[in-house]
This record gives structure tokens, C-alpha cells and sequence, in this order.
């Protein structure tokens, strides 16, 4: 397997150089679209943690949270159900390389190998693991290291939406290494009821700082290289509440002297075709074609509707040193 993912179903003075205020208690305006910035506000709250979490599976817990409430969705759950079924599934893969090596799904389980078997996909694992809600996502890495395989599904074209989405419940993550390798696995569950329909989450979020500055188009399904080929700039997107109906009719990213970045779009004009809209859903992103510049600031302006309601988006975020 070549992907390195696998999901199923600038400064201070040029960021001041680059905004100007509007005026006593007024918004900050953008300089470069002439619309105020609108941060989403933080959201608060802490995670419910598995009691019988082992240190990797409440580490990942803390560490997804801390980006989610930062971006202002709400926090989700570690889940002793898919805590379970995720590490089984994990342990499936790594101690039963045959079926994978013959093209077997890494997302999938065959009882012809019956050594760990626990379902052949992710809802039949969840189920058998007795999670009561409703399955939604499965993503896997393979380098058994949570936190590394995190920020590789965050900075991705589809995996990334279940980290992000609003109204993601809860999840359970697994690790493990052996003959078959290392595997990482997070499961997903849904849906939370707290966000309303009208909930978008910006990422990165408003002044936002040490963001990745490239993609190198790793991931599986593959998402659509920009016409420069990989690697591109890194992702940014606004997440929806799945069932909101959204449309994008404006998407705009400006570097710090005001010049318009090119970049690809997933929807909206000048959409790039072949992306898996199936993935994308709940989810806008666009990528730079080509790698963003080191501690720089750039501003992203997405216009659109949600809800019928017209709706404009203005935020910035600085990129790593």
C-alpha cells in the first residue's frame, strides 16, 4: 500500500501591514477584501474519557479537543466501545498481513482469517463492540504514533472532515505494530445534537499560528492533484452541520502583500473536478497549488449561502516558521 492515509465512507509587522482597524470598538477589516475579519469564538468544554483509556487513547482525546474547541466546535467523546473495537481492528491488521498482501481493504476484515476477527467493516465492529450510536467515519495511518497520524489526517483532503465536523459525537482510537506492520485507527460516531444548522468551523481558525505549509497528496481514496502536481499548500476549509444546505459562490486566499493565491476549490466556481464529494459533504476546502511560504500570514474571504441565508467568511492564519 503506497497511501500513507486510508479513509471509508508574517511576521507581526506584515500581519499589521495586512489588516487595518475599523475605527473604536469597530470589527478589524481586511485589507485585502475590504470585509471586517468574523473569527468563530472559541467553544469550551472537556472531552468524556474512557475510563479504561490507556495513555495513547486520552492523549488523543486531549489532543484532538484542543484543536476543536480553538476552532469552536464542540468537544467529543473517548468512547469505551470504539476504543475496543478500534484497537481490535488495529491488532487484526498488523498479526494478519496474508489477506492484505492478496488486496484486501485495509479497512476491512475477512473471516477466512479468523485470528482477531471482530467484523468485516467498521459499523460491524462497532456494533459488535455494543457502540449505541450511529456509526459515521473510519480513518487509518500506519506508523502507530496517534498524534503524528492526527496531524497527517487533519492536513488531508478527506480525512480530515470527521475531526472537524460539528457534529461529530464521539470516537476511539487503536495502535498497534507487528508482522504486518504498524497500523493507527480511528473510529467515528455520530451525531451530536448541541450545534445549530447554521454552525461553520474555519480551519485553520482566525489567527491560527504554526499551520503546515504542504500536502504532498498522500491519501486514499486520491484526492485531485492541483495542475501543478504535488505538493500542494495545505488545506483549508469550513466544516458544516451535516444536513445544512450550503453552497459556495466566492473563495478567495490572499498572501501577506494582498496578492490573490491560485488554489484549488472542491466546490463552488472554478471547482477542480474529481474530488469524492461523497467525503466532502459537509465540508468546502481549497489548496494552494503549490507550498505556502514559511512564517507568513495569509487571509482566506469564502462567500456563499447556508441555509438560503447569504453568508461571508473573512478570517487569517500565519503558517510555520
Amino acid at each position: 500500500m503506497k497511501a500513507n492515509l486510508m479513509l471509508v465512507a508574517a511576521a507581526a509587522a506584515a500581519l499589521l501591514g495586512a489588516c487595518k482597524g475599523g475605527g473604536p470598538g469597530g470589527p478589524e477589516i481586511d485589507a485585502c477584501s475590504g470585509n471586517p475579519f468574523t473569527p468563530v469564538a472559541a467553544a469550551e468544554g472537556e472531552g468524556t474519557v474512557d475510563p479504561a483509556a490507556s495513555a495513547a487513547q486520552s492523549g488523543v482525546l486531549a489532543y484532538v479537543n484542543e484543536f476543536r474547541l480553538a476552532a469552536g466546535a464542540l468537544p467529543v467523546d473517548l468512547s469505551p466501545e470504539i476504543d475496543v473495537a478500534s484497537s481490535a481492528h488495529a491488532n487484526y491488521y498488523v498479526n494478519n498481513p496474508t489477506p492484505y498482501q492478496m488486496g484486501l481493504s485495509p479497512h476491512e476484515e475477512d473471516p477466512a482469517f479468523p485470528n482477531g476477527f471482530t467484523g468485516v467493516n467498521f459499523w460491524d465492529r462497532l456494533a459488535a463492540a455494543g457502540y449505541p450510536n450511529s456509526p459515521s467515519y473510519e480513518v487509518m495511518h500506519f506508523i502507530n504514533n496517534p498524534t503524528a497520524a492526527v496531524d497527517s489526517w487533519v492536513n488531508s483532503v478527506y480525512h480530515r472532515s470527521p475531526f472537524l465536523n460539528p457534529a461529530t459525537l464521539d470516537f476511539g482510537y487503536g495502535g498497534a505494530s507487528g508482522a504486518g506492520g504498524s497500523a493507527d485507527v480511528i473510529d467515528f460516531g455520530c451525531c451530536a445534537s448541541g450545534p445549530p444548522m447554521d454552525t461553520m468551523i474555519l480551519y485553520p481558525y482566525h489567527d491560527q499560528t504554526g499551520y503546515p505549509v504542504q500536502f504532498d497528496g498522500a491519501e486514499g481514496p486520491p484526492p485531485p492533484p492541483p495542475p501543478t502536481g504535488w505538493p500542494s499548500g495545505s488545506m483549508i476549509s469550513i466544516s458544516f452541520v451535516p444536513g445544512a444546505s450550503w453552497s459556495i459562490s466566492a473563495h478567495e486566499i490572499y498572501d501577506d502583500a494582498c496578492t490573490a493565491v491560485v488554489h484549488v476549490a472542491s466546490a463552488g466556481p472554478d471547482t477542480l473536478p474529481g474530488f469524492d464529494q461523497g467525503f466532502l459533504s459537509d465540508m468546502f476546502l481549497m489548496y494552494p497549488n503549490y507550498p505556502l511560504r514559511r512564517n507568513a500570514t495569509y487571509t482566506v474571504n469564502v462567500e456563499g449561502t447556508l441555509g438560503g441565508t447569504p453568508f461571508v467568511r473573512t478570517w487569517r492564519f500565519t503558517t510555520a516558521p
